[in-house]
């Protein structure tokens, strides 16, 4: 997003979301053994700031290395989520006691979500906080499948726009 100011054009800075679901997500000696060839890779990932460049790096990885491990899928998994994250707006997803909860950065990129077309077991396991900017928390009790598989459900969900948005 550009802004205007003084005659000078300045790029808004938006902060990655942190990523917090309490898992193991890391490019295991199985997958790659240099630690040279890791390091790149997580650098690499650190500079991903679009669904292109996520699926890039990840056709890539698996040309030169293979199929992902477990715990690289899992890493892979985890970039998808935050790169989702920042489009719409999220500063943070946490993954604790049973919960999942998400703090927005920015109330205005909830504006166009369509609140109605979330899917109704999921929808009953939500609880806005009225805080600024706003907070999200998800009962995770009764939600089948692994935290990671529920963030990327929930994930979805958030991303559904009404039909006036966007």
């Amino acid at each position: 997003m550009l802004k205007h100011k003084n005659k000078e054009v300045v790029k808004e800075v938006v902060p990655d979301p942190a990523i917090d679901l309490e898992i193991d997500a890391f490019i295991d000696d199985a997958y790659i053994k240099d630690s040279a060839r890791k390091i790149s890779v997580y650098q690499r990932m650190l500079q991903i700031k679009n669904k292109a460049q996520l699926d890039d790096l990840t056709d890539e990885l698996i040309d030169r290395f293979g199929t992902p491990t477990d715990p690289v899928d899992r890493l892979l998994r985890v970039a998808q989520i935050k790169e989702q994250a920042r489009l719409l707006g999220i500063k943070s997803i946490v993954h604790r006691e049973g919960q999942l909860i998400i703090h927005w950065q920015d109330d205005s990129k909830m504006a166009d979500w369509d609140m109605g077309a979330v899917r109704e077991d999921l929808w009953k396991k939500m609880k806005f906080m009225d805080t600024k900017p706003a907070s999200l928390y998800i009962s995770l009790n009764g939600l089948k499948g692994s935290i990671l598989t529920i963030t990327e459900a929930v994930m979805k969900e958030l991303s559904k726009k009404s039909k006036g948005g966007l």
